[in-house]
């Protein structure tokens, strides 16, 4: 003999079985959206190639027209920098063919990152000379969130270097 309750056919999930999927989906979103949204690092890496291009850009022109070119940088809002040819107008950038100008609030640029201080002597450009000589060493500094890095431009070697805290080498004093 078998009674009604025997019969009823189960349907449905018991609490248990939901709270086991909803512990694995945040287990699964822990691990996926760090990996989608770029890290810190990973955006000042990417400005710091930026800026790398633009100084490269403008060493180039200087040793191909024969005149000085710069790169300005500025603080205000979030950051910008431009290229420069000697009358202190922005340089054609290659790629769109307007003015090489590079601003951190626009779309495409790493959201996040700020340019917090640039000091190149008492100025905040980059000046090559006709040779593409780089006239004054200096020190960029850039914040992503809680993140700072400290890139360094010297007169013997144009590549950006990254200042280790409490090192000696890195600095503005020239070079």
């Amino acid at each position: 003999m078998t009674s009604k309750g025997s019969d009823h056919v189960r349907s449905g999930h018991t609490l248990l079985e939901l709270l086991v999927v909803v512990a694995i989906m945040t287990i699964l979103a822990g691990v996926v959206l760090p990996s989608a949204s770029p890290s810190a690092e990973r955006q000042l890496d990417t400005v710091q190639r930026a800026i790398q291009d633009a100084l490269d850009l403008a060493r180039s022109h200087a040793t191909s027209t024969g005149f000085p070119h710069g790169v300005r940088f500025s603080t205000e809002g979030k950051g910008w920098f431009a290229v420069l040819e000697q009358g202190g107008f922005p340089t054609e950038d290659p790629l769109t063919h307007g003015e090489y100008v590079v601003r951190f609030w626009e779309p495409g640029f790493p959201r996040g990152v700020v340019l917090k201080e640039v000091i190149f002597g008492s100025r905040s450009i980059a000046v090559f000379d006709e040779k593409g000589i780089l006239n004054t060493s200096g020190l960029i500094r850039l914040r992503a969130g809680t993140t700072e890095r400290v890139l360094s431009l010297n007169t013997t070697n144009t590549q950006l270097e990254t200042v280790i805290p409490g090192s000696s080498s890195g600095t503005a004093g020239g070079g």
